[in-house]
């Protein structure tokens, strides 16, 4: 997974939970082909 990626998930995980766990989610889902 790209660092810009995870920079950004573990910058949205620090304001806001949800926003992270949405995104990781999103992230996990495209690298996974859906």
């Amino acid at each position: 997974m790209p660092k810009g990626i995870m920079r950004l998930l573990e910058g949205e995980g620090l304001m806001n939970d949800a926003s992270g766990l949405v995104a990781f989610k999103f992230a996990i889902a495209a690298t996974a082909g859906y």
